[in-house]
């Protein structure tokens, strides 16, 4: 195990993702058929064990029926993606995503398509949101995703397309071909002109960051939160809003990844976005990407 101390570490100051967007994304997704907040677990047996005061698990195993946080960003992040698209072509500026989402402009929302790369859940997610607005989508998986994971996609309407190599080139494959054919991409990292969207994800995310806040006991106070790190949406998401809601009493931040796909690591120690030294070798086959 390798750990790093980011001495960097500074002050919050907000600046990749506003309030009024966390709080647009929770008035949606609240709305939505299914919607239930996901339990926050206290463990009080592993907690003595480590010799600690108290530790909370937030279980995201129910979230929508796809079983992962994942649920919120991704599908959050087609219906803003598509809203943007069908007032681009309508020139109806008031054109809602809640709208959508209820059967509004079906028979245009149909002539859409909405592709992302994924090493699985997020792919799930976007393939979720698509049939529920009813529109297409194409979901790029490198060549190292089980079955399974390809079949849970296809099973919701996606057309599943497999890329010999890694998540990197999943990522350049789906945006050629979006790119080609005029599809949306919603994708859950960042790269040159695509910006927007990632950041809908992660304010989907953010859904599941004031479930935590408004569920734990009064008077627990959290002091460290852990995180995976992926891509780092979802850890961005996490600073983001505990930075925003608690100011000076945020928890320190702890991010979590396998050594074989090290790139945040890597990149705090370097002080710079940094690949990472590994192989990408891992069972969390959902972390070796970013």
């Amino acid at each position: 195990m390798k750990h790093f101390h980011n001495s960097r570490a500074r002050a919050f100051s907000p600046g990749v993702l506003d309030r009024e967007g966390a709080e647009s994304a929770l008035r949606e997704i609240v709305s939505w058929p299914g919607y239930a907040p996901t339990p926050l677990l206290e463990m009080p047996a592993l907690a003595s064990a480590l010799g600690i005061g108290r530790l909370f698990y937030k279980d995201e195993s129910a979230r929508f029926g796809l079983g992962s946080f994942k649920a919120l960003g991704g599908a959050y992040g087609v219906l803003r993606a598509v809203a943007r698209e069908v007032r681009r072509i309508t020139g109806d500026g008031e054109v809602q995503g809640s709208e959508l989402m209820a059967g509004a402009r079906r028979d245009l929302v149909a002539t859409l398509a909405v592709a992302t790369a994924t090493d699985g859940n997020h792919g799930r997610s976007v393939a979720w949101g698509a049939s529920r607005l009813g529109c297409r989508a194409f979901v790029f998986v490198p060549a190292a995703v089980s079955g399974a994971r390809r079949e849970a996609i296809a099973r919701l309407g996606a057309r599943v397309e497999m890329v010999a190599g890694d998540y990197d080139q999943a990522v350049r494959r789906c945006a050629a071909e979006a790119a080609a054919n005029g599809w949306i991409v919603v994708s859950d990292t960042t790269y040159e002109g695509n910006l927007e969207t990632p950041r809908d994800v992660m304010q989907g995310y953010r859904v599941m960051l004031a479930e935590v806040l408004a569920q734990l006991p009064a008077g627990a106070r959290l002091t460290h939160a852990f995180v995976q790190g992926g891509v780092g949406a979802l850890a961005a998401a996490v600073a983001e809003h505990l930075g925003q809601e608690l100011g000076s009493r945020r928890p320190r931040l702890i991010l979590v990844e396998p050594d074989a796909a090290d790139c945040l690591f890597r990149s705090a120690c370097a002080g710079r976005p940094s690949r990472a030294g590994g192989d990408l070798g891992t069972v969390m086959g959902g972390l070796a990407c970013g």
